[in-house]
């Protein structure tokens, strides 16, 4: 609650928000699973066969899944199979020597399971893709190298505590062991991704997925000592009877619901429904299979569906569609207008999305109101229109190759990032009469007395620049400004903001983009 609250540290959960890591979330889910199993066997049993072989299943079920969260508990399988070691080395040397087979022979299965599925080479070469993972309090590999030092040292003295209790008591108290494994295993392996990456292996963002686990294992590890730390103090009281019949039901549910409410995100435009997104998945591979016709040479992309994120849409088009990423990244991912439509064969978006939903490229309207449109139909009709008004907004259509310095697309429009922006557009052959004034609607960034003025220097092609000032009292404006003689029919506005800074360096939160100017959008007369 207090994380919910206060601290918004990125817990197990978050892995959808914003990213939508849907498989890691599945996998992890399991991960967790399987340690509460392991846990509940080895609780129950002394013998540990039927652990070992049931955790081997469940790393090949979620190897299927996602790889980092079976590399986890392929962390804590090694964790326990060495555990089993070090407890059998007082029993005599039969056990041990038996121990130390049997536990090498699981090791080697383990490990050869993970190593030769055929996802651990595909999340190998994913692994290699640098993409944007912004948290909240880990910056660099720096700072996730000590925080996952720091977690390492109390997982370790998890582990030291439940060596230290007498033997007929260690099965009441598997969770410390099984806590303490779980984050050796997470930090261990971010410790080896940073290695991996000083040698060239792997990328900042595949280092910077184990801060889920870090943090997850963290608010546990906290919670496990601090009710330790009360139970020692109340060791002479008449503690609570935590075997009662109420409290055996009654507390896993209210721990469970307390999770869930602490974990989901406030605020209905941070989150999509999980069975809308899983609806809209299943009518587009329907209409994969059924209606999108196959073009040789060409793929297909699914843009602007449904109101969802524009990552919903990359993932759909990487994923049901199989369109590689060079094709599907970089102008769905950033909001932007898609620049070459040669290489798609159709457009799968919503009805009345702009500028794509031209009613005569339509190919198919289903009753869902998704429509796929003729990819050369649509940009033969793009190249021939006349625009004399570019929305910013994700609801916009402004191509890729229009902007430098712009960052992606919001819901009222898109900030500059840095101390030049630039805008161009190259008026088509047909247009007959050029126009004489550009009007720029934007809002500054400023923040009370901490940023209280933006200058911003706007010219058009060579003409002379022209400083705009913001503050308080004029933080939106529409500035409007004479357009000079234009050679080869192109326009270019450039911005340059001296005054660009990043709300994370001034205190305001740890967005690191240097924001000038949010423009809405830029109109002609």
């Amino acid at each position: 609650m207090l994380n919910k609250i206060y601290f918004h540290a990125e817990l197990h959960g978050n892995e959808i928000i914003g990213s939508f890591f849907f498989s890691q979330l599945v996998a992890q889910a399991l991960a967790i699973f399987a340690v509460i199993l392991s846990l509940t066997i080895e609780k129950a049993k002394s013998n540990t066969a039927t652990r070992n072989l049931s955790l081997i299943a469940l790393i090949f079920l979620i190897t299927g899944i996602h790889l980092l969260p079976a590399l986890e508990i392929l962390g804590v399988f090694l964790g326990l199979v060495v555990l089993d070691v070090f407890a059998a080395k007082n029993s005599g040397g039969g056990k041990l020597t038996k121990n130390i087979i049997v536990g090498s022979i699981l090791i080697l299965l383990a490990i050869t399971i993970v190593i030769f599925h055929p996802t651990f080479l595909a999340m190998k070469k994913l692994s290699e893709n640098n993409g944007a993972l912004p948290l909240l309090y880990i910056f660099g590999l720096r700072p996730l190298g000590w925080f996952s030092a720091f977690v390492a040292v109390i997982s370790w003295i998890m582990i030291f505590k439940w060596l230290k209790i007498r033997d007929e008591n260690k099965k009441d108290f598997l969770a410390i062991k099984y806590i303490g494994l779980y984050g050796i295993s997470i930090t261990t392996l971010c410790f080896l991704q940073i290695i991996a990456l000083n040698f060239g292996y792997g990328s900042q963002y595949a280092v910077k997925k184990y801060a889920f686990g870090l943090f997850t294992v963290l608010v546990i590890e906290i919670s496990l000592l601090a009710a330790l730390f009360v139970r020692s103090k109340m060791s002479g009281l008449n503690r609570f009877n935590y075997n009662s019949t109420w409290s055996f039901y009654l507390l896993p549910l209210l721990l469970i619901s307390g999770s869930y409410f602490c974990s989901i995100p406030s605020g209905s435009k941070l989150y999509v429904h999980t069975l809308d997104v899983v609806s809209l998945e299943r009518q587009v591979q329907l209409l994969r299979e059924t209606t999108i016709p196959m073009s040789h040479g060409k793929y297909d992309v699914a843009v602007k569906l449904a109101d969802m994120p524009s990552v919903i849409n990359y993932m759909i088009s990487i994923g049901i569609l199989e369109t590689p990423k060079s094709i599907a990244g970089p102008d769905i991912l950033m909001g932007t207008e898609l620049d070459d439509l040669s290489t798609i064969g159709t457009i799968v978006t919503s009805q009345g999305s702009k500028p794509y939903d031209v009613p005569s490229c339509r190919r198919f309207s289903s009753n869902s109101s998704i429509i796929l449109l003729d990819s050369s139909c649509v940009g033969s009709r793009l190249a021939d229109r006349d625009q004399d008004f570019f929305d910013f907004s994700a609801n916009g259509a402004i191509r890729r190759s229009m902007i430098k310095g712009f960052s992606m697309a919001e819901d009222h429009g898109r900030w500059t990032d840095g101390y030049n922006a630039t805008f161009s557009y190259l008026f088509p052959h047909s247009k007959q009469t050029l126009p004489r004034t550009v009007k720029i609607n934007a809002t500054a960034f400023l923040y009370g007395t901490v940023i209280s003025s933006q200058r911003v220097v706007i010219q058009i092609n060579d003409s002379i620049p022209v400083e705009i000032r913001y503050n308080n009292a004029t933080a939106s404006q529409v500035i409007e400004l004479p357009i000079p003689n234009i050679l080869d029919e192109k326009l270019n506005i450039h911005f340059s903001l001296p005054d660009a800074v990043s709300p994370k360096k001034v205190g305001i939160n740890q967005d690191e983009r240097k924001l000038g100017i949010y423009v809405h959008s830029i109109e002609f007369k």
